[in-house]
């Protein structure tokens, strides 16, 4: 198990690596305003970009081009960032680091902006570590992109005050009926009261809008029903004890059996990364039972014995997923976890004719295993899974004892509910 671990943590890595280089069909617009398709590295930018990366092509090299050579580029109808030169205020929006000053200092930058809502009204985001500003523009014929101004200061060295100057800029360019000054009289600095803002104006304003990323649809927690196979084998050993020198050693190899698996998932699907990072928890209920017989040697005689392995147990592996989008209904996916195992009646029975019985055997604790899994997921709620178990001692806690349960593996089935 320990040399599994070690060589787990550079295979996780090697993945985490991978599995985030995902290009998507996309495109830029240079300087000379020519348009470009190509594939674009999608990495879900939580911190605006300075370059992006492409290919022309699915074996092309992959190139980096930066912001001085590109004005706008896109990635289907989910991604859109435009190049502007703004005015920012760097301040950052963390306590530790508030300033007493209430009015921003605003500096000039040339920056990619998110966007997040197109029409009449277009609503832009920019976000860099602790800094988050949102950007708007009106109408096609005032081309300038202004910051929505807003600003946290401290009062006093116990309070904190806020400077929303956007709610008055919003009343002022963004006038509809429809909204109110109670209707930006509460309003955060956040992206999802801003964007139902601006669908609001668009809407009044009778205009064709596109929103580009919903933050109120990402993430989620999803549950599911789980039954599969599962398959394994086992073996005992024990040496030979003292008063019987001249006794063969006790060895049992258990025959490998399927057996049936029950069980739940719960998956809390992360609010970034575009959908494609979860954590989960899939805990089951499981049976495995064989026989086998054995011949030991007692006093010049050998001893036929027959023993039954029973284990049953609750596993709960906790684990993270990652998933490839193929289409808008289904995507591959692989995962790794790590499973804590309850024992439940678990034991090892001896049946022989010799007055030298063996005791039976409880299996009382176990170690704990990883696994590594591979599925697809279909019409967005069916997945099939295949999952490999590492091996574990199932009489870890019997000195006298050495066991191994391995060859494991699952097929699982799973149908979301939720």
């Amino acid at each position: 198990m320990k040399h599994f671990q070690l060589t787990l943590i550079p295979l996780l890595l090697a993945w985490s690596a991978t599995a985030q280089i995902n290009f998507e069909k996309g495109y830029f617009i240079g300087d000379t305003g020519l348009k470009t398709e190509c594939l674009i590295m999608n990495a879900d930018w939580r911190n605006n970009p300075k370059e992006i990366r492409i290919k022309t092509s699915e074996v092309a090299e992959t190139q980096s081009i930066g912001i001085e050579k590109i004005q706008e580029f896109g990635i289907g109808d989910a991604v859109k960032f435009e190049r502007h030169t703004v005015m920012i205020d760097w301040s950052s929006d963390r306590l530790s680091e508030l300033s007493h000053e209430r009015v921003p200092q605003l500096t000039e930058a040339r920056l990619f902006l998110k966007v997040l809502l197109e029409g009449p009204a277009t609503l832009y985001q920019f976000e860099a570590g602790n800094v988050r500003r949102f950007y708007y523009r009106v109408g096609d014929a005032d081309p300038e992109v202004k910051p929505l101004i807003y600003k946290r200061y401290k009062v006093s060295n116990t309070s904190v005050g806020a400077n929303n100057q956007f709610r008055q800029q919003l009343l002022n360019d963004l006038k509809c009926q429809k909204l109110s000054a109670s209707t930006t009289a509460r309003m955060e600095y956040k992206p999802d009261p801003l964007i139902r803002y601006f669908s609001g104006y668009n809407s009044c304003a009778k205009g064709n809008q596109i929103t580009f990323e919903n933050p109120l649809k990402k993430g989620g927690i999803h549950v599911a029903a789980r039954v599969g196979l599962s398959h394994a084998m086992a073996s005992i050993a024990q040496d030979p004890s003292e008063p019987f020198p001249g006794a063969r050693e006790v060895d049992v190899d258990f025959e490998g059996k399927y057996y049936p698996r029950f069980g739940m998932e719960i998956e809390l699907v992360m609010p970034f990364g575009g959908d494609k990072w979860s954590v989960f928890l899939d805990p089951s209920y499981q049976q495995y039972m064989s026989d086998a017989r054995f011949v030991r040697r007692l006093n010049g005689n050998d001893i036929e014995t027959q023993s039954t392995l029973t284990y049953k147990t609750i596993e709960v592996p906790f684990g993270v997923r990652h998933y490839f989008f193929l289409n808008e209904a289904s995507q591959l996916f692989m995962n790794i976890s790590f499973a804590l195992v309850f024992n439940s009646n678990s034991n090892i029975n001896f049946e022989t004719q010799s007055p030298f019985e063996i005791n039976d055997l409880t299996i009382e604790g176990t170690e704990d295993y990883f696994s590594l899994g591979i599925g697809y997921r279909f019409h967005k709620r069916v997945s099939l899974e295949g999952r490999y178990n590492t091996g574990r001692d199932l009489l870890a806690s019997d000195q006298n004892w050495t066991s191994k349960y391995d060859g494991s593996y699952s097929f699982i089935l799973g149908y979301r509910f939720l």
